[in-house]
């Protein structure tokens, strides 16, 4: 199993560690703040609410986290969550950033226009 964690550390300190995380990202599971709730309609379909958060500048962005302990932390204990794999996220995302880890030694930041290039590797 994948340590993101630890590649987030490695690419911290060494830009060259970069790429294996982003494909790490792509190809593992994160935890997201949201819930899915079912549309009620013929076909069962699910919708999927993630939630944002706003930094202190005003920016909008997604948290995500690399593991519960990681989101733990930081979130209330009866906040919802979704657990995704990293390119439905990035797929359901593209246009927001997502800041994994926020507030925390681990945070690592993934701009709009960087998962649009992760979804197009």
């Amino acid at each position: 199993m994948i340590d993101i964690n630890q590649l987030i550390h490695q690419a911290q300190q060494k830009p060259d560690a970069r790429d294996l995380l982003m494909h790490a990202l792509v190809h593992g599971e994160l935890y997201c703040l949201g819930e899915a709730k079912s549309l009620g309609n013929a076909e069962d379909e699910t919708d999927l609410f993630i939630t944002e958060w706003e930094d202190e500048q005003g920016h909008i962005f997604i948290p995500c986290f690399s593991d519960l302990a990681q989101m733990e932390g930081i979130v209330e204990e009866d906040e919802p969550y979704l657990y995704l794999n990293g390119k439905v996220l990035f797929e359901l995302c593209h246009d927001t950033t997502i800041i994994i880890n926020p507030e925390s030694e681990l945070e690592f930041v993934l701009s709009s226009a960087e998962i649009v290039q992760l979804l197009h590797r």
